[in-house]
């Protein structure tokens, strides 16, 4: 049996459809504290919701429920967005949120982990949450 190559059209179509159900399966898990991975290749760790997008992240975030999130830099093929942007979107997209949601309107952020194998964003990504932590003691 041949199996052929998948197009980046339909590879992001799976991963949009996949994320889809990821996202409602954690909309239900929202009633409830969660703890939020955010990666388009490893799978979550037992007990975590999987996500696949920062704005998946940023939405769950919104809802007061998320005790941890461990993020990701490089999520892949950014291309074929769904608002039409060809953006690169990143685990650190979700650090500018919270430490702006911190700085402006008090939110508390969960316990930020980092496990990105780029090292060059992870300085970036905890220096981020570094500040992020030192504002909300503020």
């Amino acid at each position: 049996m041949q199996h052929k190559k998948m197009s980046r059209k339909t590879r992001n179509q799976m991963r949009d459809q996949q994320a889809w159900w990821d996202a409602h399966d954690a909309s239900k898990q929202a009633k409830k504290q969660m703890k939020v991975y955010l990666d388009d290749v490893r799978p979550a760790p037992d007990g975590w919701v999987r996500t696949y997008w920062p704005e998946e992240v940023i939405e769950l975030l919104k809802t007061g429920k998320v005790t941890e999130i461990s993020l990701d830099h490089d999520l892949g093929d950014h291309f074929g967005r769904p608002d039409g942007i060809d953006k690169e979107r990143t685990g650190y997209d979700v650090l500018l949120w919270i430490e702006q949601a911190v700085v402006l309107e008090g939110f508390v952020p969960p316990i930020i982990h980092i496990h990105t194998a780029n090292w060059v964003a992870e300085e970036r990504m905890k220096s981020t949450r570094d500040n992020i932590i030192r504002y909300a003691k503020e």
